[in-house]
Protein backbone atom coordinates (compact mmCIF):
# COMPACT_ATOMS: atom_id res chain seq x y z
CA UNK A 1 0.00 0.00 0.00
CA UNK A 2 1.08 2.87 -0.38
CA UNK A 3 -0.24 5.62 2.39
CA UNK A 4 -3.38 8.09 3.14
CA UNK A 5 -6.18 7.06 0.77
CA UNK A 6 -5.13 3.32 -0.55
CA UNK A 7 -4.15 2.41 3.15
CA UNK A 8 -7.54 3.68 4.50
CA UNK A 9 -9.49 1.85 1.79
CA UNK A 10 -7.56 -1.22 2.12
CA UNK A 11 -8.47 -1.70 6.06
CA UNK A 12 -11.92 -1.18 5.09
CA UNK A 13 -12.05 -4.60 3.81
CA UNK A 14 -11.42 -7.99 5.51
CA UNK A 15 -7.51 -9.02 5.27
CA UNK A 16 -6.54 -12.38 2.97
CA UNK A 17 -5.18 -15.01 4.62
CA UNK A 18 -3.08 -15.77 2.14
CA UNK A 19 -1.85 -12.25 1.50
CA UNK A 20 0.94 -10.41 2.85
CA UNK A 21 0.51 -6.22 3.44
CA UNK A 22 2.79 -3.76 3.51
CA UNK A 23 2.81 -0.11 3.77
CA UNK A 24 5.73 2.41 3.35
CA UNK A 25 5.16 6.29 5.36
CA UNK A 26 7.51 8.81 3.38
CA UNK A 27 9.06 11.73 5.60
CA UNK A 28 5.95 13.93 3.60
CA UNK A 29 4.15 10.67 3.53
CA UNK A 30 3.95 10.10 -0.17
CA UNK A 31 7.57 9.56 -0.73
CA UNK A 32 9.30 6.10 -1.21
CA UNK A 33 6.11 4.11 -1.74
CA UNK A 34 6.85 3.16 -5.45
CA UNK A 35 10.49 2.67 -4.43
CA UNK A 36 9.89 0.42 -1.57
CA UNK A 37 7.27 -2.03 -4.06
CA UNK A 38 10.31 -1.73 -6.64
CA UNK A 39 12.49 -3.44 -4.14
CA UNK A 40 10.15 -5.96 -2.48
CA UNK A 41 8.68 -7.11 -5.96
CA UNK A 42 12.60 -7.85 -6.65
CA UNK A 43 13.23 -10.10 -3.69
CA UNK A 44 10.14 -12.50 -4.37
CA UNK A 45 8.69 -14.42 -6.92
CA UNK A 46 5.43 -13.62 -6.00
CA UNK A 47 3.20 -10.82 -7.39
CA UNK A 48 3.48 -7.96 -6.01
CA UNK A 49 0.90 -5.31 -5.62
CA UNK A 50 1.72 -1.51 -5.26
CA UNK A 51 -1.86 -0.06 -4.48
CA UNK A 52 -1.21 4.01 -4.56
CA UNK A 53 -2.61 7.43 -5.27
CA UNK A 54 -1.84 9.72 -8.36
CA UNK A 55 0.34 12.04 -6.14
CA UNK A 56 2.42 9.58 -4.36
CA UNK A 57 3.18 7.27 -7.26
CA UNK A 58 4.48 10.69 -9.40
CA UNK A 59 6.59 11.69 -7.03
CA UNK A 60 8.60 8.42 -6.29
CA UNK A 61 8.27 7.21 -10.31
CA UNK A 62 12.18 7.72 -10.80
CA UNK A 63 11.78 4.47 -8.83
CA UNK A 64 10.91 3.07 -12.42
CA UNK A 65 14.06 4.35 -13.71
CA UNK A 66 16.22 1.66 -13.36
CA UNK A 67 17.62 -1.64 -14.77
CA UNK A 68 15.85 -3.83 -12.60
CA UNK A 69 12.46 -3.64 -12.77
CA UNK A 70 10.23 -6.63 -11.79
CA UNK A 71 7.92 -7.94 -14.54
CA UNK A 72 5.81 -9.29 -10.92
CA UNK A 73 5.49 -5.71 -9.75
CA UNK A 74 1.62 -4.60 -10.70
CA UNK A 75 1.25 -1.00 -10.13
CA UNK A 76 -2.59 -0.13 -9.16
CA UNK A 77 -2.77 4.12 -9.11
CA UNK A 78 -6.02 5.44 -7.82
CA UNK A 79 -5.87 8.90 -9.45
CA UNK A 80 -8.29 11.55 -7.98
CA UNK A 81 -6.54 14.10 -9.89
CA UNK A 82 -4.88 16.12 -6.49
CA UNK A 83 -5.02 14.60 -3.16
CA UNK A 84 -8.25 13.80 -2.56
CA UNK A 85 -7.60 12.68 1.17
CA UNK A 86 -8.07 15.68 2.56
CA UNK A 87 -11.68 15.96 1.22
CA UNK A 88 -12.34 13.02 3.38
CA UNK A 89 -10.13 13.51 6.68
CA UNK A 90 -11.50 15.95 9.20
CA UNK A 91 -9.70 19.51 9.63
CA UNK A 92 -8.70 20.36 5.87
CA UNK A 93 -11.69 19.89 4.86
CA UNK A 94 -13.10 22.64 7.17
CA UNK A 95 -11.05 25.67 5.72
CA UNK A 96 -11.91 27.79 2.78
CA UNK A 97 -8.05 27.12 1.61
CA UNK A 98 -7.93 23.67 1.20
CA UNK A 99 -8.29 23.42 -2.55
CA UNK A 100 -5.76 26.20 -2.79
CA UNK A 101 -3.17 25.14 0.06
CA UNK A 102 -4.01 21.47 0.79
CA UNK A 103 -4.60 19.81 -2.75
CA UNK A 104 -2.67 19.54 -5.73
CA UNK A 105 -4.66 19.82 -8.49
CA UNK A 106 -3.94 18.35 -11.77
CA UNK A 107 -5.59 16.57 -15.33
CA UNK A 108 -2.01 14.14 -15.99
CA UNK A 109 -2.62 10.99 -16.69
CA UNK A 110 0.22 8.58 -15.98
CA UNK A 111 0.19 7.14 -20.03
CA UNK A 112 3.33 9.05 -20.59
CA UNK A 113 5.03 7.64 -17.80
CA UNK A 114 4.41 4.40 -18.02
CA UNK A 115 5.43 4.73 -22.01
CA UNK A 116 8.93 6.43 -20.76
CA UNK A 117 9.78 3.21 -19.04
CA UNK A 118 8.79 1.02 -21.43
CA UNK A 119 5.89 -0.17 -18.80
CA UNK A 120 2.55 -1.51 -19.79
CA UNK A 121 -0.58 0.44 -18.89
CA UNK A 122 -4.20 0.34 -18.65
CA UNK A 123 -6.87 2.88 -17.94
CA UNK A 124 -10.00 2.31 -16.03
CA UNK A 125 -12.92 4.95 -16.19
CA UNK A 126 -15.33 3.13 -14.96
CA UNK A 127 -15.91 -0.11 -12.78
CA UNK A 128 -16.59 -2.90 -15.72
CA UNK A 129 -13.50 -1.27 -17.19
CA UNK A 130 -11.74 -1.63 -13.45
CA UNK A 131 -12.76 -5.34 -13.26
CA UNK A 132 -11.36 -6.46 -16.54
CA UNK A 133 -7.84 -4.87 -16.77
CA UNK A 134 -7.46 -5.59 -12.88
CA UNK A 135 -7.60 -9.48 -13.91
CA UNK A 136 -6.24 -8.83 -16.81
CA UNK A 137 -2.73 -7.19 -15.18
CA UNK A 138 -3.22 -9.89 -12.62
CA UNK A 139 -2.26 -12.40 -14.83
CA UNK A 140 0.04 -11.17 -16.91
CA UNK A 141 3.66 -11.76 -16.83
CA UNK A 142 4.81 -8.08 -17.10
CA UNK A 143 5.14 -5.08 -14.95
CA UNK A 144 1.93 -3.26 -15.06
CA UNK A 145 0.36 0.21 -14.20
CA UNK A 146 -3.32 0.26 -14.02
CA UNK A 147 -4.52 3.54 -13.83
CA UNK A 148 -8.46 3.95 -12.03
CA UNK A 149 -9.34 8.00 -12.99
CA UNK A 150 -11.75 8.60 -9.42
CA UNK A 151 -11.88 12.52 -9.71
CA UNK A 152 -15.30 12.58 -10.84
CA UNK A 153 -16.97 10.13 -8.59
CA UNK A 154 -18.40 11.42 -5.30
CA UNK A 155 -15.32 9.54 -3.11
CA UNK A 156 -16.07 11.43 -0.22
CA UNK A 157 -20.36 10.85 -0.11
CA UNK A 158 -19.63 6.97 -1.17
CA UNK A 159 -17.33 6.46 1.86
CA UNK A 160 -19.12 8.87 3.78
CA UNK A 161 -22.08 6.67 3.23
CA UNK A 162 -19.96 3.57 4.05
CA UNK A 163 -19.28 4.49 7.58
CA UNK A 164 -22.74 5.14 8.13
CA UNK A 165 -24.31 1.80 7.49
CA UNK A 166 -21.62 0.04 9.29
CA UNK A 167 -22.05 1.91 12.43
CA UNK A 168 -25.41 0.09 12.02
Amino acid sequence: MGNSSSVRYIQLFSNLKDVSYNSNRGVSGIDGSCSTAVGAANCTNNTTLLVTGDLSFIYDQNSLWNDSLPPNLKIVVVNNQGGGIFNIIPGPKTTPYAKKHFETSHNLSLEKIAATYKINYQRANNESKAIEYINKIMKSNQMEILEFFTADSKNEKILNQYFKEIKK
